[in-house]
C-alpha cells in the first residue's frame, strides 16, 4: 500500500533537511589541478612571440610560503652562489622584466595560490629556488624548508625557448618539498 505524503509534512521533511545541513557543515578543499586547457600558464606556441612562462604554485592549503625564487642572466661564475644572492632574488619588491611574485611583490604565496611571470627569450636565464619558506599563518615563523633547485637555460641544458617551467611548493610526508617540472620548449 502506498502512502501520499501530505503538503505540511513535505514541507517540515525540506526544513529539517536543510537544517541539518547548516548544522553539520564541512569544509572541502581542494588541490589546485595539474595544467588544464584553461590555465592562463600554458606553454606558448612555435607561432607566438618567444618566451619562457614560469609558474610558482604553492600546493599547500594551509601555509603560505615565500618562494625564495631567483634569476638571473647566464653565465654566471660560481653556481649556485651567485644565482642566490639578493641582487637576483624576486619578491621583497624586487621585479624581473617588471614583474613581481605573490601579494604585493614580497614573494609570498598564499595557501593554494599560484603566479606566472613571463620571461622573453632575449637573454639565457638560469632559474632556481633555496626551497620557499613554508610560514605560519599566525605567526610568520618558519615552519619548515622546501627542496633547493635550479634550471638553465640554452641549447644543451634543461630548458629552451617557449618552455613552461613549474615550480611547486607543497608539504611531504617528511615536511616539505619543492618540485620542478618542466613542458614544452
Amino acid at each position: 500500500m502506498r502512502r501520499k505524503l501530505n503538503r505540511s509534512c513535505a514541507l517540515r521533511l525540506v526544513s529539517l533537511t536543510v537544517l541539518l545541513m547548516l548544522a553539520t557543515s564541512c569544509t572541502i578543499e581542494f588541490a589546485p589541478d595539474e595544467l588544464s586547457p584553461n590555465d592562463n600558464s600554458q606553454p606558448t606556441d612555435a607561432g607566438d612571440e618567444d618566451v619562457i612562462t614560469v609558474r610558482l604554485r604553492n600546493l599547500s592549503m594551509s601555509d603560505p610560503v615565500e618562494v625564495e625564487f631567483y634569476v638571473a642572466e647566464a653565465p654566471l661564475e660560481a653556481i649556485p652562489d651567485d644565482l642566490f644572492s639578493d641582487e637576483h632574488r624576486i619578491g621583497d619588491g624586487n621585479q624581473i622584466e617588471g614583474q613581481g611574485i605573490g601579494i604585493a611583490n614580497t614573494g609570498i604565496l598564499e595557501p593554494g595560490a599560484q603566479d606566472t611571470i613571463i620571461l622573453s627569450c632575449d637573454h639565457s636565464y638560469i632559474l632556481g629556488t633555496t626551497g620557499g619558506s613554508f610560514l605560519d599563518d599566525e605567526s610568520g615563523e618558519v615552519k619548515g624548508v622546501g627542496t633547493t633547485l635550479l634550471v638553465q637555460q640554452g641549447d644543451g641544458y634543461q630548458f629552451i625557448c617557449n618552455a613552461l617551467i613549474g615550480f611547486d611548493y607543497g608539504p611531504d610526508t617528511d615536511g616539505y618539498k619543492t618540485i620542478l617540472s618542466l613542458i614544452g620548449g
